[in-house]
């Protein structure tokens, strides 16, 4: 994959080649072999090609909606909380069979 980065008149800045591995973090994307952080221009993620210019669609190619960031220990935290939920329940559900309430 390519990450090109472009200007407000889609003149290209600069084109990293060989990105393997991306992940996009709003304005950070990281990948394997390297990093950029806090990029002020529109970027692309793009398959392996040549770029020349930034058309419409050039943009619509664009794959960074593919590898996002994912924040593993929010989500980890909200499965235990649906887990305690759900167990809760079961519990709850159990004894109204015990008891004979369903």
């Amino acid at each position: 994959m390519i990450i090109v980065i472009y200007d407000d008149l889609r003149n290209i800045v600069s084109v990293i080649k060989n990105v393997s591995g991306p992940i996009v973090n709003g304005n950070d994307i990281t990948w394997e072999d390297g990093s950029l952080t806090g990029v002020q221009l529109p970027f692309l993620l793009l398959d392996d090609m040549e770029i020349t210019e930034i058309t419409n669609e050039i943009i619509a190619m664009d794959r960074k909606s593919e590898f996002p960031f994912v924040d593993f220990k929010k989500e980890n935290g909200v499965l235990k909380q649906e887990n305690e939920m759900n167990s809760m329940a079961i519990m709850e559900l159990a004894e109204l069979i015990i008891m004979g309430g369903v």
